[in-house]
């Protein structure tokens, strides 16, 4: 169930971050109930890599300045997170 879950809300992360956009209601709600719920120790240390990037995303992207070479670098950083968490995953 976690590891659907998680695959759930990195592809909606997938979708966002690449257009610089913010999540929809259903999207913040989907990350919302993933974010709130108990999970094993080992499921937590992925839940919160989860959560550092959608911080990430939100403290450093500019949103005044779409072509800002930062957020370039940031959105290539981003989805090498996930890509990463993706393979975590897959040994769960």
């Amino acid at each position: 169930m976690f590891k659907e879950e998680a695959l759930h809300i990195l592809s909606i992360m997938e979708d966002v971050i690449p257009q610089r956009s913010l999540y929809n209601d259903e999207e913040i709600d989907a990350k919302n109930v993933f974010f709130d719920k108990p999970y094993t120790e080992e499921e937590t240390l992925i839940k919160k890599k989860i959560i550092k990037i959608d911080i990430r995303y939100h403290a450093k992207l500019n949103r005044w300045y779409y072509d800002d070479p930062k957020n370039k670098m940031l959105v290539d950083e981003l989805l090498k997170k996930i890509d990463e968490i993706k393979e975590e995953l897959k040994l769960l």
